[in-house]
């Protein structure tokens, strides 16, 4: 399994992020826009964007392996004020903070 090879190299902190079906916007296939109708999903762009939030976080504040099932995740995204995407060359991005229970 790829997350135990993961576990298995000894970095100091992991982060796993389990988001189910992705909605990849415009590069959505047939079957996958199909499936967005009736399943739960979350855009591609907001699970990266979690991702950023996630390791600019202080290590010191997490635990050493965190796992983020989908539920979590489309709980941050609503509760979250995500910024809108990349900054502009030379600008930092003001980045929220994500909630300490995620």
């Amino acid at each position: 399994m790829a997350e135990q090879a993961v576990l298995e190299q000894g970095f100091a902190r992991v982060s796993i992020f389990r988001p189910g079906l992705l909605d990849r916007g415009d590069k959505t296939r047939g079957v996958e826009k199909m499936a967005l109708c009736v399943l739960s999903h979350i855009n591609v762009k907001d699970v990266a964007r979690l991702m950023i939030l996630d390791a600019i976080r202080d290590p010191t504040t997490v635990q050493p392996i965190m796992y983020f099932e989908m539920d979590e995740l489309l709980k941050v995204v609503k509760a979250v004020d995500l910024p809108p995407g990349p900054s502009k060359l030379g600008q930092e991005p003001n980045y929220p903070s994500i909630p300490p229970n995620f």
